[in-house]
């Protein structure tokens, strides 16, 4: 098989996505898939960043009506044919680019959801691909929210689809769409991909915590106040916090993390390879990022699990502890502290049970 493989998310400065492209495209090599080319994580979104509604230029009897409370008639806005249109102005550029492949491999990761521009592209891409006689795989996804039209797509379009969390499972069959249950496959890491990590240095006597607020802080959804609190909270209960900037959106809350005693790892300092080793000498990890925490899980450390944008946290928590629901702490006006007592240490069975199914990403390309 010769693929066009999709967003390929390994060069950003999230170590959990390196590690997920490497592994995931490792997997299709040994699964016999050819990759004659892969396509960096925002390739193309530029054609469905325009679709969103127009802002109406009023005039002044709809502006006193709109001050009246009342909203002023307008044509509907069509989501699903300006994508559509979209997709037209791409095909005629991807047609002469994917002309040897007879495949497109798509790396869903967290994209596909409530109908962003992730979610609009790649899902773009699975119509042009299967308009142009291609195969079309989604492996390694979670998926949520999506408008009806787009939902279309995944039922019509694409000819496989691994999730890597069962709340994506549920949602696609409760709208009749079949997919394999799977795992992240992050899960595939293993020792011989580790290496050890320096910095900075660590004194042995000390309880050290990494802490990480996770995306939602690029949606609003974090402030300083809540990120002040969990810091002053973990150093009050005896513990050297280790802020870690994982991607741009961290770095406005690491002023915040320093001015309440948090030492800064900054952006880019630590690769996928050294994650493992250096979280092992962590007492605990604080992080609603979906990768850290399965890091933890891999290098065997507690951790607990803070809210994202998705059910994605919840799902892989589903995954790690089939038998008993483990909480997630929400963001919020009414932020409650940490439960520092109910920090979660994955069951090495459970690790290995979800280091199997991330295997079924591969099933499609043996058959």
């Amino acid at each position: 098989m010769r693929g066009i493989f999709l967003n390929n998310t390994g060069g950003t400065s999230n170590p959990g996505c390196q590690g997920t492209t490497h592994l995931l495209k490792a997997g299709l090599i040994r699964s016999g898939v050819q990759t004659s080319s892969d396509c960096p994580i925002g390739y193309c979104d530029s054609f469905y960043r325009r679709l969103k509604p127009p802002v109406p230029n009023l005039t002044s009897a709809q502006r006193l009506i709109t001050r009246l409370g009342l909203r002023p008639s307008s044509p509907p806005y069509d989501l699903a044919k300006a994508w559509n249109d979209a997709n037209s102005s791409l095909a005629s550029n991807a047609a002469p680019l994917w002309h040897e492949a007879d495949s497109i491999v798509l790396n869903g990761e967290g994209t596909i959801h409530h109908s962003g521009v992730g979610a609009l592209t790649l899902l773009g891409f699975c119509k042009i691909a299967k308009d142009l006689g291609k195969k079309v795989f989604i492996t390694n996804c979670s998926i949520f929210d999506l408008e009806p039209f787009l939902l279309k797509t995944l039922r019509d379009c694409v000819d496989r689809v691994a999730v890597r969390e069962p709340l994506s499972l549920r949602y696609l069959a409760d709208h009749g769409i079949p997919a394999t249950q799977a795992a992240d496959c992050l899960f595939l890491m293993k020792g011989g991909d580790e290496r050890e990590f320096a910095w900075p240095e660590l004194e042995p006597s000390q309880k050290y915590v990494l802490y990480t607020p996770g995306v939602l802080a690029a949606f609003g959804r974090v402030s300083g106040e809540e990120v002040r609190r969990d810091v002053s909270q973990l150093r009050q209960s005896g513990y050297e916090v280790l802020f870690h900037v994982v991607e741009t959106e961290d770095e406005q809350f690491a002023v915040d993390a320093a001015q309440a005693g948090a030492r800064i790892l900054p952006l880019g300092c630590l690769n996928w390879r050294q994650v493992p080793s250096f979280l092992r000498r962590m007492e605990m990890v604080v992080s609603g990022r979906y990768h850290i925490n399965i890091f933890a899980a891999l290098a065997g450390v507690p951790f607990l699990p803070l809210s994202t944008n998705t059910g994605k946290m919840a799902g892989v928590l589903e995954l790690l502890s089939p038998n008993r629901k483990i909480p997630v702490r929400e963001w919020g006006n009414e932020t409650p502290d940490l439960n520092l007592e109910g920090a979660f240490l994955a069951e090495k069975s459970q690790v290995q049970r979800c280091r199997e199914l991330a295997q079924k990403n591969f099933d499609f390309f043996g058959q």
